[in-house]
């Protein structure tokens, strides 16, 4: 079972960069922090962000779509008719009369694809291979350091103060609000705090100005790719409880 988290937290760091590079003077570069062996970034101001926490926000949201299609296999070929519902794709795995249990698509497209493990079904069956999708509302939190260039500098602007000030303001107004719009993800922009300035030594031993900053956004992750079995119809009988009961 191979299951895909959308959007990844590397897309939602990706989206507060885009968004830092927009709102940040020219030339500052924004870096992922906890990185090994790397230096700071030779420009005299430049960001770093920082994961720092999550929080759950909701109980889980569930939704299914099954995956209908006339099939047969030999081997590790699977082939198909037309599939009605959910598209097939690599992953997901297949139920139906005399499939092998477990039995996952590896690759394939149109009316062959390639399963595991090998086995032979004859043609005539209906096969399904349907899936569930599960959304957590949750809260991410970055921590975001903005270094401005050191005060005895031959050009000491861009400042980090000032810099702060600008990610503040259009962080908490509605121009951040479009921007996390634009970009194709659950991701919206929640708050952030109005920072501090702390004392930042860098490799020479030389200080440089840093405000640290607390972003917090909220972020729609699904789940998919969560197998999901179908009942394509359903036995009722009746019980005369009169008689059943007591036993």
């Amino acid at each position: 079972m191979a299951l895909v988290v959308t959007p990844s937290e590397m897309q939602i760091r990706t989206a507060l960069r885009g968004f830092l590079v927009q709102v940040l003077p020219a030339g500052v570069d924004v870096v992922l922090g906890q990185q090994n062996r790397v230096p700071e970034p030779q420009a005299g101001a430049f960001g770093v962000i920082w994961p720092l926490r999550y929080k759950r926000l909701a109980t889980n949201l569930h939704s299914w779509q099954d995956s209908k299609f006339p099939g047969s296999i030999s081997g590790t070929t699977m082939t198909v008719g037309t599939v009605t519902g959910l598209p097939l794709a690599a992953g997901r795995q297949v139920f139906g009369p005399g499939v092998a249990p477990n039995t996952i698509i590896k690759s394939g497209s149109g009316t062959s694809w390639q399963v595991t493990p090998s086995q032979t079904v004859a043609p005539g069956g209906t096969f399904s291979a349907g899936a569930a999708t599960f959304t957590i509302q949750g809260e991410v939190v970055y921590q975001v350091d903005l270094h401005g260039t050191p005060p005895n500098a031959p050009q000491p602007s861009p400042d980090a103060s000032d810099m702060k000030t600008a990610v503040v303001t259009m962080f908490r107004d509605y121009y951040a609000t479009s921007y996390f719009a634009g970009i194709g993800f659950p991701v919206r922009p929640v708050s952030v705090d109005e920072g501090r300035e702390v004392p930042w030594s860098n490799a020479e031993e030389q200080y440089e100005m840093m405000w640290v900053l607390e972003a917090k956004m909220q972020a729609n992750q699904v789940v998919s790719g969560v197998p999901a079995e179908f009942a394509d119809s359903a036995v009722f009988s009746s019980v005369n409880v009169d008689v059943a009961f007591p036993p």
